[in-house]
């Protein structure tokens, strides 16, 4: 049984806690755990769905107009965009075959889906996750080669499309691994998701968690800031030169162009890490053993918070990209006149 003082941290949240962990999905395993790790009380699955719901309306509709936007303008079929399309296409992967299974769940207060789900649902989240963060490395590797080596590598849209898919495949095979034996896919939280069981003591489930967070998080990390520490360098350093030649004016529109899009591609990399990093810290903390000294809410919350990254990729890409946002406008006047509305 749970502590009173375990209690007293969220007593809103726990109704009861299971000191028994949800034991792996093993590949050859024949039946699924039905025991959370926290049972929490209905007003909490509500409020859990809602959330949910939300991010999968507002994901789904914003994503599905980014790719409409970008399939009708010709003027936006830049090599460049192939990854924003990218990123689109992983962002509504994650709410088709992800978010819809939790709100089922959610509403029955258990995961309704069995083993086979349970697969199939960590699968997907972890393939689009991995291949999210793949294309930011590549977005980043890409911003490097423009700006900062541009005698260097020639990107074409055959190159983009390439690099593209290489980062689903990326995603993909590590996805792999725990439905075919390299650890597993285990419940989690409360209960209404699966994901990489991160609490496995066998060695072999060890070494896989170790390897993806080193290959999918803190690699394609230092390559992010790798490309971005010399790309401002760069365009500090080619603005200085410029200003000292004002003739060269076409050279300071083209600089400015240069860092107002490496600006963006930051702003939806911090997107994306400030989402996801709370979860991977509690991941982190659940495979050292950690997970039993953390406070309820630090584990529940997280999850939930990291999905909201499908949302922040076409809000930014709007927010920042002109010719994107005159795109949206000629094809949604509704989105048009309420831009006009809000700015007046």
């Amino acid at each position: 049984m749970i502590s009173a003082a375990r209690i007293a941290e969220v007593p809103y949240l726990v109704v009861n806690h299971n000191e028994t962990l949800t034991p792996p999905m093993a590949p050859n395993a024949t039946s699924m755990p039905t025991e959370p790790d926290f049972v929490i009380s209905s007003s909490v699955y509500a409020s859990y769905v809602a959330y949910v719901v939300l991010v999968l309306i507002f994901g789904l509709s914003q994503n599905l107009l980014t790719l409409y936007v970008f399939y009708s303008d010709r003027r936006l079929h830049s090599m460049h965009n192939y990854f924003i399309v990218g990123l689109s296409l992983a962002d509504i992967g994650m709410c088709v075959f992800g978010n819809w299974m939790i709100i089922a769940s959610s509403f029955s207060q258990h995961w309704v889906f069995g083993r086979t789900g349970c697969v199939f649902y960590g699968f997907a989240t972890t393939w689009f996750g991995i291949s999210q963060i793949s294309l930011l490395a590549a977005i980043s590797i890409d911003r490097y080669v423009i700006i900062v080596k541009p005698r260097g590598i020639v990107m074409t849209k055959q190159k983009a499309f390439k690099l593209v898919m290489c980062c689903f495949g990326n995603g993909f095979v590590w996805a792999l691994m725990p439905a075919i034996g390299w650890n597993s896919y285990s419940l989690e939280g409360i209960g209404v998701r699966c994901a990489i069981n991160w609490r496995s003591h066998v060695t072999s489930d060890i070494t896989y968690y170790m390897a993806i967070l080193i290959c999918g998080w803190i690699c394609p990390l230092s390559l992010i800031l790798f490309s971005y520490r010399n790309i401002f360098i760069t365009l500090q350093c080619k603005r200085t030169r410029i200003l000292e030649q004002s003739k060269l004016k076409g050279r300071t529109n083209r600089q400015r162009n240069d860092r107002k899009m490496a600006i963006t591609v930051l702003c939806m990399i911090c997107a994306f890490f400030i989402s996801w990093t709370p979860y991977a810290i509690v991941t982190l903390c659940s495979a050292f053993g950690y997970f039993r000294k953390l406070p309820v809410v630090v584990t529940v919350l997280p999850a939930l918070f990291a999905k909201s990254s499908i949302i922040w990729n076409p809000t930014i890409y709007v927010a920042r990209n002109t010719l994107f946002r005159r795109a949206l406008f000629q094809r949604v006047p509704f989105l048009h006149n309420l831009h006009r509305t809000l700015s007046t």
